[in-house]
């Protein structure tokens, strides 16, 4: 399933992209920004889109690659050694839609509690071979968990939080 981007139109308009241009999707997902960039970079363009899901970059891939479109999994923090190892240069244009798509938190693929009441492991993570997050708190210490609430989360009663954890 395609991910429907919103405001798409604001985004085209501020990346400016030109035929020929370079572009990066540090966050690709289903893929619907790239797509919608395609043909604004043309034939002589290129477009990088990385993502930490494999499960949508699968799916993503059948639909978008091989068309001057490279898609790898990865995180966007890592952009400089995936630049490095691809052979790629200087981006004309960088694109980062950050935050869950809407697949995601209603896949049934444990990144969300909330939706419907769903009966199914809070498992937090992009890839099903990783460590479910009730594994994490199982062995992280109260204090440690506090801090990473606190962190990451930016939650001023972290340490209450972790107790009742």
């Amino acid at each position: 399933m395609a991910h429907i981007p919103v405001l798409l139109e604001e985004v085209k308009n501020v990346l400016s992209v030109a035929p020929g241009d370079f572009v990066i999707d540090g966050t690709v997902d289903g893929g619907g920004h790239a797509e919608a960039l395609l043909p604004l970079v043309g034939p002589k363009g290129k477009i990088l889109g990385l993502d930490l899901d494999e499960q949508i970059l699968s799916e993503t891939r059948k639909r978008l690659g091989g068309k001057n479109v490279i898609l790898r999994h990865g995180n966007y923090a890592d952009l400089k050694e995936i630049l490095s190892a691809e052979k790629l240069g200087k981006a004309d244009a960088l694109l980062l839609d950050l935050g869950f798509s809407s697949e995601q938190l209603i896949s049934g693929r444990g990144f969300s509690f909330a939706e419907e009441a769903r009966d199914e492991p809070l498992l937090m993570t992009f890839n099903k071979d990783d460590v479910p997050v009730k594994e994490i708190l199982r062995r992280t210490r109260e204090d440690a968990l506090a801090d990473i609430i606190y962190k990451f989360g930016e939650e001023r009663y972290s340490r209450r939080i972790a107790r009742a954890i």
